[in-house]
């Protein structure tokens, strides 16, 4: 009996000992579960702000390479542009020094030309000047000529 009662006394203690046992531990998962929960929510917030940050760098690098492509595209306008104004301000030039020969070409002709005229004029002007002498003593000697024969008939 008395070792009965030693059982029991023993399972009561045990009992009591693994009830307590059992209220601590479901205390301690209790809160083990508490934590989970919250450390489960967090991961659920991290894993929405990770997968709004991977759209993010997406939209960025996307946007990064439409911009790439875009500047790529206005650089390379832009070139051609720049390489036609080349080819204009070279034709350009080339036609301004054709031009420009040309005018010192007319210029150095109209100085030719005046000259020349002017020598021309100056010629002409003396053998008027020469023929006239030669033109006015003509007539002077028909003149006279005439006379002295008129006014030998007369007589």
């Amino acid at each position: 009996r008395s070792q009965k009662e030693d059982a029991l006394h023993f399972r009561v203690t045990k009992s009591s000992e693994v009830s307590e046992i059992e209220k601590e531990l479901g205390v301690e998962i209790e809160e083990l579960e508490k934590q989970k929960n919250e450390l489960e929510d967090k991961l659920k917030k991290v894993n929405t702000l990770l997968t709004s940050a991977r759209t993010r760098l997406r939209n960025a690098k996307e946007e990064k390479d439409q911009f790439e492509d875009a500047s790529n595209e206005i650089i390379l306008h832009l070139k051609t542009k720049e390489d036609e104004m080349l080819r204009a301000i070279a034709s350009y030039t080339t036609e301004a020094k054709v031009v420009d020969t040309w005018v010192n070409f007319l210029e150095h002709t109209w100085i030719f030309k005046t000259s020349l005229t002017k020598r021309n004029e100056e010629q002409i002007n003396a053998e008027l000047e020469r023929y006239g002498d030669y033109f006015v003593n003509l007539v002077v000697n028909l003149l006279s000529s005439y006379k002295v024969r008129n006014t030998s008939r007369r007589r």
